[in-house]
């Protein structure tokens, strides 16, 4: 299983020792996409499926 043997991988190469050396680990905060943006892609998803009726 390759999804796992990569998170073995991040487990062991990067969050426990981070966690030996600092006491804690954290993850980057994700982005979200603004308001205007999911209007848009649910406009466009609105005018996909009214093509398909």
């Amino acid at each position: 299983m390759p999804s796992a043997e990569k998170f073995e991988r991040k487990v062991f190469e990067d969050i426990l020792p981070t966690l030996r050396k600092t006491g804690s680990y954290s993850v980057k905060a994700q982005k979200l996409p603004s308001a205007t943006t999911l209007m848009k892609l649910q406009k466009h998803f609105e005018e996909l499926a009214q093509r398909q009726d």
